[in-house]
């Protein structure tokens, strides 16, 4: 029998009106209906931007993102209950229940490295300490990190803005274990909440500084994005006096010695300089947090060029102003030949060490031991080393200290670090100096102190 085409259009009416469920009422209208894919997706844009918020095909439904599984979530989900996962039978009394086992995805690391998006890391360590960056805490609230060594050989080490207090921890095995570690930010710092290592060992460095800043030559406070640089650990950062002190991306300092690592101190980084001006003491401040007292140690690579003048280096309590030139120590000269002093500001007077003819245009390490004392004159003792001289590794091993120092005068707490210098003379054209990879490092163990800013990193 032949159709005309008013009744071919009325079958297909009713065909479509007995596919669907049409229920109305007085506020809303919802439309119930079997859909039938012709490409093997149905797509659904909310927006009509050509764009799917979620897509069904035959693997299941994918919100944000093409589905691979059953339910695929391509970014966050919230879940306001329970989640019950692997059993339909199980009454969950908690917000989320697992009927079965739990997978994870391994992360294995042979070198430092920052972490990221794996939380569990296996660290093979067999060659060599290993060192692993936290993120920051405060953009990870309640994420857990597990790390775990696979050698007893070498020390596993976990740095961040904070963990329980200080700076990094490093575990040690003992042969027979290998350590682990694990940690969760509270949204400000790190906490670990498992350990097991044979020997745990926290340490402090509230400043490690390379002036990693870019390759553009500035003012070393130019900069307001936090995340291109290596400046410590804390958020402050470096606040120049003068217009005279500049960030050298071209310069970096390097030391060539066994003792010493030049961990992150890289061939891209640049380094602090002073640069030319006329008369006049010229620096930077650099504050820290929290504030020092008792004994710390101080490393920092020094190169004084050609400059007719002196560097100095002092620990101060409080921040000062342009020109203010508060107890230190540097390198002073003729352009040619330096020796180490110290700078008394109360008596207005300089005390040379024994560390003479130094060389410009040549690096030198300087290692400082600090002890300010509340209630006391404070401690200072320098030792100066070039690249081919022999560095000890504790206090004792490093021999008498080229400047000692029983009547100086740090105020009440290290606060503020500064570091400038002064041009005799008068010459813009002078060249001046640079200073590199400066470390600050405080621990109950002043030998393992010690060993830090060597290293610049865990033990």
């Amino acid at each position: 029998m032949r159709l005309d085409q008013k009744t071919y259009k009325l079958i297909k009416a009713f065909h479509f009106l007995a596919s669907c469920f049409i229920a109305l009422n007085l506020s809303t209208l919802s439309l119930m209906a079997d859909v039938l894919s012709t490409s093997g997706n149905i797509n659904f844009d909310v927006n009509s931007d050509s764009q799917n918020e979620a897509s069904l095909n035959v693997t299941g439904l994918g919100i944000g993102v093409t589905a691979q599984a059953n339910l695929h979530v391509g970014d966050n989900a919230i879940i306001t209950e329970n989640l019950s996962i692997g059993s339909t039978s199980v009454q969950s009394s908690s917000n989320l229940h697992i009927s079965g086992t739990l997978g994870f995805r391994l992360n294995t690391v042979s070198d430092n490295a920052t972490l990221s998006d794996h939380s569990i890391v296996l660290v093979d360590n067999s060659t060599g300490n290993v060192t692993l960056t936290l993120p920051d805490a405060s953009s990870y609230a309640g994420r857990i990190y597990t790390l775990k060594s696979l050698s007893s050989m070498y020390s596993l080490m976990a740095e961040g803005d904070e963990i329980d207090g200080y700076s990094g921890v490093a575990l040690s095995g003992d042969g027979n274990i290998m350590p682990s570690v694990s940690l969760i930010s509270d949204g400000s710092t790190w906490h670990t909440i498992d350990l097991n290592s044979s020997t745990i060992l926290f340490y402090s460095l509230p400043i490690r500084d390379y002036f990693n800043m870019g390759n553009s030559d500035g003012a070393v406070n130019s900069r307001s994005d936090q995340s291109s640089l290596q400046l410590g650990w804390q958020s402050n950062r470096w606040t120049h006096l003068t217009g005279s002190v500049v960030y050298e991306a071209a310069i970096n300092l390097n030391f060539s010695n066994s003792a010493y690592n030049n961990f992150r101190n890289d061939s891209d980084t640049g380094s602090f300089r002073r640069k030319p001006t006329t008369n006049g003491f010229r620096g930077n401040v650099r504050q820290l947090n929290p504030v020092l007292s008792g004994t710390f140690w101080f490393s920092a690579l020094i190169n004084m060029e050609t400059l007719s003048g002196w560097s100095l280096i002092c620990f101060a309590d409080a921040k000062g102003g342009y020109g203010t030139t508060p107890d230190g120590f540097g390198l002073s000269g003729d352009a040619s030949n330096y020796s180490l002093f110290f700078h008394d500001d109360s008596a207005g007077t300089d005390t040379d060490g024994n560390a003479n003819s130094l060389q410009s245009d040549t690096t030198y390490l300087l290692l400082a031991k600090t002890v300010i004392n509340a209630s006391a004159d404070d401690h200072l003792e320098v030792w100066v080393f070039k690249e081919s001289d022999t560095i000890g590794g504790t206090e004792a091993a490093l021999g008498s200290a080229n400047l000692s120092i029983t009547t100086a005068n740090f105020g009440d707490g290290f606060e503020w670090l500064r570091v400038g210098g002064h041009n005799n003379s008068g010459s813009s054209s002078d060249a001046e100096f640079n200073l590199d990879a400066i470390r600050i490092a405080q621990l109950n163990d002043s030998d393992e102190a010690l060993t830090l800013v060597l290293e610049g990193q865990g033990l």
